[in-house]
C-alpha cells in the first residue's frame, strides 16, 4: 500500500509540476524536431534525387542517348533551378543539337558559378560556335586576370579578335598559346592561318613555311594545303596553287572534296595563263593527266549518295556539264540517277549546255519521277519548250504547265520561292510573280513573298499592286502607321474604298499633328471629296519648308491649285517634279494636269488592263 501511494504522489507531483506554459513548450520543442528532421529528410531526399537524375543524364549523354538525357537534366533543375550540373547538361545537349538555347544554358551556368573561368570560357567558345563575337568578347572580358594565361584564353581570344578583323591582335594570342605547347601541330596550324591575312608580307611568308610543314600531318595536312591554294591565287600565284593541288591530289587520304578542289585549280589553269615555254609545257604534261584524275573522281563519287551528287554539282558548275552527263548517260545504273537531287542535277547539266532536245528528253522519260523536286521538272520542261520555239507568255501550254509546278509544291515556301527564282532568272516574271502570289495565299507566313511582290511593284510603279500588297501587310502588322498611311494614299490614287482611306487618314494626321506627311495624305482625302477649304486649313498647319519634299509638294501643290493659289502651287509643283521619277502612275498623271484634282472620282483609271491581269492572277 506505501509503494501504490508513494507511486500516486510521484504522479501528482509529476502532473504539478507539468503545468499548461510547460506543456506548450514541450510541444513546441517537439514539433520544431519533428520539422527539421521533415526538412532534413526532404532535403536529403530530394538531393538524392537530383543527384541520380544528373548522374542518369550524363549517362546518356555518354550513350548518345539525348532525348532521355535531356528529360532527366529538366528533371534535376525541377528540383533544384539552381544544380549546376543539371544546367551544364542542357547546354552540353543544346550544342550537340546546335541550337542557339545553347548560348542561354552557358550563360544561366556563368550566373551559378560567376568565379569559374572554365565557365565563361565555355560561353565564350559557344557563342564565337554561333557567330555572337561581341558576347564571347564580354563573356572573355569576364575572366579574372588570373585565368587569362591559359592555353584555351589565348586561343578564344585570337577567334574573337580574328572575328572583329583585328588581325594582329590574333596572331599574338595564338603566338602566346603556341608558347605554351610549343610542340602542339594544331597550334602551329592556327597561328599560321592567322598570319596569312597579315599586311606584312615576311609575316605571310613564315606562314606559308610552317603550313607547308603542316603540309605533311595526316590529319591536318589537307587543310593546310586548302589555305596554301587559296593564298597561292589571292595573290596571282596560279602555278604554285598547281603545285600545291597536286600535292592535294596525291595524298593517300585525299577525299572527294580534296579532290575537286585540286580540279578547280587545274580549270583555272586551262588557258589562262602566259608562261615561258619551257614552264608551259611541264604544265601541259601535267594537265595531260586530267581524264584520267576525272575517273578517279567518278569513282570516289561513287562510294555514296553524297559524294555522287556533290561531284556532278561541281562539274556542271564549272562547265564541265557534258562530262556529266556521258557519265549517267552510259556509266551508271537506273537506281544510281532516281536520287531526285541527281536529277535536277542533270537537268542544270543540260541547261548549262543549252542543250533544250536532251533537256526535254530528260523531263519526259517515261520513269521519271522527280519525288520532292517533281516542281523542278515541271519547271526545266517549260523551259525546254519555249527555247525550242514554243512562244511565251503567249503560250497556253506554258501556264498549264507552270500550274503543275506550283501544285507539285505543296504550299511549301521554299519550294515555291526556288521556282519563283527560277522564273526570275529565266525572265519570266509574270510567272514569278504568281507564284509569289501563291506563296502568300498558302504559306504559313507570308512575310518574304509580300516583301517580294512589293519590291516589284514599286520597281514597276505599280499603284495597284502596292495597294493589294500593302493592304495584306496591314493585316499582319494593324499597328504599323507607316503602312496604313500609305494603303490610305494608295487607295485614294486609285478611287477605292475611299470612306476607310479618308477615316484612317483623319486618324493619322490627329496623331501626328507635325508631320506634313501624313497631313498631305489627309489633305488628298479631302480633296477627292472636293471638300478644298478643309485642305487647304490642314495643308497652312505647316511650314512651307516643311513641305519641300516631293512626295509631299505634290499634294500642297493640287490643294493650292485647287484654291486658286496658283503661285504657291506652281512653287509646290516646281519641287515635286523633281522627284517625280518616283511617283506612281497616277500621280505623274497629276502633276502633269492639276486639273484632274476637281473631279478625281470620274477620271479614267490610269492602270493598264494587261497590268490588272498580272496582278489579279494572285487572287
Amino acid at each position: 500500500m506505501r509503494q501504490t501511494r508513494h507511486h500516486q504522489s510521484l504522479t501528482r507531483r509529476i502532473l504539478n509540476w507539468f503545468t499548461p506554459v510547460k506543456a506548450f513548450f514541450l510541444i513546441a520543442v517537439l514539433s520544431v524536431c519533428a520539422l527539421g528532421a521533415y526538412k532534413f529528410a526532404k532535403s536529403w531526399y530530394l538531393n538524392f534525387r537530383e543527384v541520380k537524375l544528373v548522374e542518369n543524364a550524363s549517362e546518356n549523354i555518354n550513350k548518345e542517348n539525348f532525348s532521355e538525357a535531356a528529360l532527366s537534366a529538366k528533371r534535376a533543375l525541377q528540383l533544384n533551378n539552381q544544380s549546376i550540373p543539371a544546367t551544364q547538361s542542357m547546354a552540353f545537349l543544346a550544342e550537340k543539337l546546335n541550337v542557339p538555347d545553347a548560348i542561354l544554358w552557358r550563360t544561366r551556368v556563368t550566373e551559378l558559378s560567376p568565379n569559374d573561368p572554365a565557365s565563361q570560357s565555355a560561353l565564350a567558345a559557344t557563342a564565337i560556335h554561333f557567330g555572337q563575337i561581341s558576347r564571347a568578347k564580354a563573356a572573355l572580358e569576364g575572366i579574372p586576370a588570373s585565368g587569362q594565361g591559359s592555353v584555351g584564353f589565348h586561343e578564344l581570344s585570337a577567334m574573337v579578335a580574328f572575328g572583329e578583323g583585328r588581325t594582329d591582335d590574333a596572331i599574338n594570342h595564338f603566338s602566346e598559346a603556341l608558347k605554351l605547347e610549343p610542340n602542339d601541330i594544331n597550334k602551329k596550324f592556327n597561328l599560321a592561318k592567322s598570319q596569312l591575312f597579315s599586311i606584312k608580307e615576311n609575316t605571310r611568308a613564315d606562314a606559308v613555311q610552317t603550313l607547308e610543314l603542316v603540309a605533311n600531318d595526316e590529319n591536318l595536312g589537307s587543310d593546310a594545303l586548302r589555305l596554301l591554294i587559296q593564298n597561292a591565287i589571292r595573290f596571282g600565284n596560279h602555278a604554285t596553287a598547281l603545285d600545291y593541288a597536286f600535292q592535294m591530289e596525291s595524298r593517300k587520304s585525299a577525299t572527294l572534296e580534296d579532290l575537286l578542289i585540286a580540279a578547280q585549280v587545274r580549270l583555272i589553269n586551262f588557258g589562262t595563263l602566259i608562261l615561258p615555254p619551257d614552264l608551259q609545257g611541264t604544265l601541259n604534261l601535267r594537265l595531260a593527266r586530267y581524264p584520267a584524275f576525272l575517273k578517279r573522281i567518278k569513282k570516289i563519287a561513287l562510294e555514296d549518295d553524297e559524294k555522287f551528287l556533290l561531284a556532278l554539282q561541281w562539274m556542271y558548275r564549272n562547265g564541265l556539264s557534258q562530262h556529266a552527263i556521258q557519265w549517267t548517260r552510259g556509266e551508271l545504273l537506273l537506281y544510281q540517277v532516281a536520287d531526285p537531287r541527281v536529277q535536277v542535277a542533270i537537268g542544270e547539266a543540260y541547261i548549262q549546255l543549252k542543250d533544250w532536245e536532251g533537256l526535254l528528253n530528260w523531263t519526259q522519260r517515261p520513269s521519271a519521277d522527280w519525288e520532292y523536286f517533281e516542281y523542278y521538272r515541271h519547271a526545266f520542261y517549260a523551259k525546254s519548250l519555249v527555247e525550242l520555239g514554243m512562244n511565251y507568255p503567249e503560250s497556253d501550254e506554258i501556264h498549264r504547265i507552270w500550274l503543275a509546278a506550283l501544285e507539285s509544291t505543296s504550299n511549301d515556301r521554299l519550294s515555291l520561292e526556288l521556282l519563283a527564282n527560277r522564273a526570275n532568272s529565266w525572265s519570266w516574271e509574270p510567272l514569278s510573280v504568281e507564284t509569289y502570289w501563291t506563296m502568300v495565299n498558302n504559306a504559313a507566313d507570308p512575310t518574304v513573298g509580300l516583301q517580294v511582290l512589293f519590291r516589284y511593284y514599286a520597281k514597276n510603279k505599280n499603284t495597284y499592286g502596292l495597294w493589294r500588297i500593302t493592304d495584306r501587310l496591314i493585316r499582319t502588322n494593324p499597328d504599323d502607321d507607316i503602312l496604313s498611311n500609305n494603303l490610305a494614299q494608295l487607295s485614294m490614287l486609285l478611287k477605292t474604298q475611299l470612306r476607310r482611306a479618308l477615316d484612317i487618314s483623319s486618324k493619322l494626321h490627329e496623331k501626328y499633328k507635325n508631320k506634313p506627311d501624313y497631313g498631305s495624305t489627309y489633305a488628298f482625302g479631302l480633296l477627292v471629296e472636293k471638300r478644298y477649304r478643309s485642305a487647304l486649313r490642314v495643308m497652312r498647319e505647316y511650314a512651307v519648308s516643311k513641305l519641300s519634299e516631293p512626295n509631299v509638294a505634290l499634294y500642297a501643290g493640287l490643294t493650292f491649285y485647287a484654291n486658286d493659289l496658283k503661285s504657291e502651287a506652281d512653287e509646290m509643283f516646281a519641287l515635286a517634279k523633281q522627284g517625280q521619277g518616283d511617283f506612281l502612275p497616277e500621280e505623274v498623271a497629276l502633276l502633269k494636269d492639276p486639273s484632274l484634282i476637281m473631279n478625281w472620282i470620274d477620271t479614267p483609271p490610269i492602270i493598264q488592263a494587261d497590268e490588272l491581269k498580272s496582278i489579279e492572277v494572285g487572287k
